[in-house]
Order: structure tokens, then sequence, then C-alpha cells
């Protein structure tokens, strides 16, 4: 592995990607490269914390570090909305049979899967696919019904997961 080349590799890549690299990236990385990441981050400035973020991406978490994070982020301001003082929580929401991942305040949620909803009529009846518009409603609709339990949703728990190195300060 040539280090200096790969140094300039990772000073040069765009702040939005590097930042985005070595807060998700880190794990799959031989541990030559990861110490030239930590040396990038430390110098660009831009990933707070270096240590911590690549700490958390290449140990195993207890299940109570886990947890301290997912009710650390549910109360963090919406990321749909930007509103503060409710929980966050996730869904999946239906389009017309293309399921996506959204994490956001139960209002934004709700607002999301009702607009998916409309959406999903709308295709069925356009591209005469029934079908798929009423499985897209039906699950929509019962992910309308979760919410309203008030249960933390295992999206939220993914998108922590996933999210692990940008959130890696909430163990402080």
């Amino acid at each position: 592995m040539d280090r200096e080349a790969l140094f300039e590799h990772y000073s040069r890549m765009p702040a939005e990607l590097f930042t985005y690299f070595a807060t998700h990236e880190v794990a799959g990385l031989p541990p030559e490269a990861v110490e030239i990441l930590r040396q990038v981050m430390t110098a660009r400035g831009t990933v707070p914390d270096p240590d911590a973020v690549i700490d958390i991406q290449c140990r195993q978490l207890s299940s109570e570090e886990f947890e301290r994070m997912v009710i650390r982020f549910r109360q963090e301001p919406c990321p749909l909305c930007g509103a503060s003082g409710g929980l966050l929580n996730g869904t999946l929401v239906n389009r017309a049979g293309r399921i996506e991942p959204v994490v956001g305040c139960r209002s934004c949620l709700e607002k999301e899967l009702k607009s998916a909803n409309r959406a999903s009529v709308g295709f069925a009846v356009f591209f005469i696919k029934p079908i798929t518009g009423i499985q897209s409603v039906g699950r929509n609709d019962a992910a309308l019904r979760e919410l309203e339990s008030g249960n933390l949703a295992q999206v939220l728990r993914e998108h922590v997961w996933h999210n692990r190195g940008e959130l890696a300060h909430f163990l402080k």
C-alpha cells in the first residue's frame, strides 16, 4: 500500500464525500488505511473526535451502548421539519411498490405515509396496477397504526446502526 498516495487521495476527497466515508466505511478498511484516514480526519478537522468515530465503527457495541445511542438520537430535532420536543421514530414508506425507510417526528412520518398512499392510488389508476396500489396502501396503513402505538420502530434502530459513526458523540 502506498501510504503517501492514500493520504493524498483522502485529502483530496470533497468534504461531504470524505465525511460520509469516514463516518460510514471505516470497518471495511485494512488497519494501515484506517490509520491514514485518522491522520487525514485530524488534519482536515471536518470529523469531530476521529478516535471515537473510528472506534464505534470497528468494535462490537454493547447492547447498553447501542440503546443509549438510540434513546439519545430519538431526542434530536426532526430531520424532515426541524421540530424538536417530540421523539423521533422511523417507518417504511411504500410508494407504489418502492419501499424506503424514513426517520422523523410522528407528524412528518404520518404525512409521508399519507402522501405515499395518494401516490400509490394514482399509480394504480394511471398504470392500471390495482394490486400494487392496494398492497402499498395496506402496508402504509399498517405503518400508520404502528406509529399510533408509539412503539420504537426497527427502522429507527437500523438508521442509528448504519449512522453510528456520525452519532459517536452520543456515547460521551
